[in-house]
C-alpha cells in the first residue's frame, strides 16, 4: 500500500461501500432511554472491512431528530454519518465531521461524503459493533486467537486485539499464561523468545511474580534486579509514587534495608540526599548515604546549603549594586539608590508592608533590581520601593502598595529622563 502517508491519503479520499443494514441494526440496539438520548446527542456504531490487506475500522455517528409535521407528530429524521477511520498498523487515524467539546463529541451531519483529515489515534467512541467477531476470526484465519478466552484481561477492543495479534501472534501465550495484562505493552517484550524470563527480559526468579505485577513493577524488576519479593516491589512503587527522585538514584538493597530498619521519613531522606549532591559529597560513601542520625545529618546539610546560598546571594547583590550604582540620584529632597544587601529587602518589606522580600533570588541572579527611594534627610528610613528591569520601570510603590505622592513621582520621572530609561512612571 506504500508509505504511511500514502495509506492515510488513499483512505482519506477513498469512497468505501456503505454498510448495508446498518440502520436496521441501530434501531434494534435502541431501548427507550437510549432512543430519548439519541434525539439530544450522537451515538456511535463501528464496522470492519479490508482495504489492500489491512483491517480498517470505520466508525459511524447516528442521531434522531423530530420533523415539524403537524399531520404526523412522530415523524423524524435519522442521521448516520461516517466520522472516523483507523487502519491496521498506523499510528494516526482519519477523522471526519466530529470534534470534542465540553459537552462531549459533537457531529456535523450533512449529505454526501465525509471529509477526513489525519489525526492522532486518541479518540474513544465506545460504539455498538456492527460485525460478528467470530466470523472475523474465521475470515482472518486466526483460529488460535484468544480474544474470547476468560483469561483475556487485556482491556483491548476486538479491533485493537486482532490487529495486535496479526503482528504478534505470541500474545496468545500471554493469555494462556494468565499474563494478558501485559499485552498492551507488547512492544517492551521480546516475543521472539521461547521462555517467559526471556520474553519479559527479567531474571528467572521474577517469573512466578508476573501474574501479580503491573507494567511499572516489570520495569522495576529490570532496573533493580536485586529485588527478591513482591513486597519489595510495592515499596519501590511507593518511592516512585511519592516522586522521591534522589532516593531513586541510589536505590539498592542496602538502602531499602536502611529505610526499613530506621523507619525513615522518606521525604526527609530524599531531601537529605539532594542536599549532599549539592554539597558535592562523595555519594559512594556509606557514611554519606546511610547516616546514623538522619535528622541531625539533614539539618547539618541544610545549614551548609544555606551558608553557601547566603554567600552566593550576597555576591549577587554586590554585583547588582555595583552595576546600578551609577543610578544613584539626589534632587528635590529625595534620593534613590540600589539595594546592596538581602537583609535590606526584609526591613523594607516589614516597614512598608509589601512583598519585596520575596525578590531576593531575582536580585541575586540580576534578573531584576530593587531601588530604594528615601528622603535625603532620612536616608535609612524606608519610604518608597521601585523595581527596575533593564531600562524599564516595572513598579513604584509606597506603604501597603499604595501610589506614591505626586512629588515622588515627579522625582522618579526626572531620574528616568536623566538616565535615559525607556519609560517614565
Amino acid at each position: 500500500m506504500g508509505t504511511n502517508k500514502s495509506v492515510l491519503e488513499k483512505l482519506r479520499r477513498k469512497k468505501l461501500p456503505y454498510p448495508v443494514g446498518i440502520e436496521k441494526f441501530i434501531i434494534m440496539q435502541m431501548d427507550e432511554r437510549m432512543f430519548t438520548n439519541a434525539i439530544k446527542r450522537s451515538y456511535f456504531v463501528d464496522t470492519l472491512c479490508m482495504v489492500e490487506g489491512r483491517i480498517v475500522q470505520r466508525i459511524f455517528a447516528f442521531k434522531f431528530n423530530f420533523i415539524n409535521d403537524k399531520s404526523n407528530p412522530h415523524k423524524m429524521d435519522f442521521y448516520v454519518q461516517e466520522v472516523y477511520r483507523r487502519v491496521e498498523g498506523e499510528k494516526k487515524a482519519l477523522i471526519g465531521d466530529v470534534y470534542a467539546s465540553y459537552c462531549g463529541k459533537e457531529v456535523e451531519y450533512h449529505e454526501g461524503n465525509s471529509h477526513f483529515d489525519p489525526c492522532d489515534d486518541t479518540y474513544h467512541f465506545y460504539p455498538f459493533h456492527f460485525y460478528d467477531k467470530k466470523e472475523w476470526i474465521k475470515f482472518l484465519d486466526i483460529p488460535y486467537c484468544q480474544y474470547f478466552n476468560p483469561k483475556n484481561e487485556s482491556g483491548l477492543s476486538f479491533y485493537e486485539y486482532i490487529c495486535l495479534y496479526r503482528k504478534y501472534p505470541k500474545i496468545e501465550l500471554l493469555v494462556k499464561a494468565d499474563l494478558s495484562h501485559f499485552i498492551s505493552h507488547i512492544h517492551y517484550l521480546d516475543t521472539s523468545q521461547k521462555y517467559l524470563e526471556d520474553i519479559f527480559k527479567v531474571d528467572k526468579k521474577f517469573v512466578p511474580m508476573l501474574k501479580d505485577m503491573n507494567f511499572q513493577n516489570l520495569m522495576h524488576c529490570r532496573k533493580y534486579p536485586w529485588v527478591e519479593t513482591f513486597d519489595e516491589l510495592r515499596k519501590i512503587d511507593m518511592i516512585y509514587y511519592l516522586h522521591l527522585n534522589n532516593i531513586k538514584k541510589y536505590l539498592n538493597r542496602k538502602m531499602m534495608d536502611y529505610m526499613e530498619n530506621h523507619r525513615l521519613e522518606h521525604g526527609l531522606y530524599d531531601d537529605y540526599l539532594g542536599f549532599c549532591e549539592k554539597l558535592k559529597a562523595n555519594m559512594k560513601s556509606n557514611k554519606i548515604l546511610y547516616p546514623e542520625e538522619l535528622h541531625s545529618a539533614h539539618d547539618e546539610a541544610a545549614k551548609q546549603i544555606k551558608i553557601i546560598k547566603d554567600e552566593v546571594t550576597k555576591i549577587g547583590f554586590k554585583l547588582n549594586y555595583e552595576e546600578h550604582q551609577k543610578l544613584i540620584y539626589h534632587d528635590d529632597g529625595f534620593m534613590i539608590r540600589p539595594v546592596y544587601d538581602p537583609d535590606e529587602l526584609v526591613v523594607e518589606s516589614e516597614k512598608l508592608h509589601h512583598c519585596v522580600r520575596t525578590y531576593t533570588d531575582r536580585v541575586a541572579t540580576c534578573e531584576t533590581e530593587i531601588m530604594f527611594v528615601r528622603k535625603e534627610n532620612e536616608p535609612e528610613e524606608p519610604l518608597y520601593t521601585l523595581e527596575l528591569k533593564g531600562k524599564r520601570i516595572i513598579q513604584f510603590r509606597a506603604d501597603h502598595n499604595k501610589e506614591p505622592e505626586k512629588e515622588a513621582i515627579d522625582f522618579i520621572n526626572k531620574w528616568a529622563v536623566k538616565n535615559k530609561l525607556e519609560n517614565t512612571y
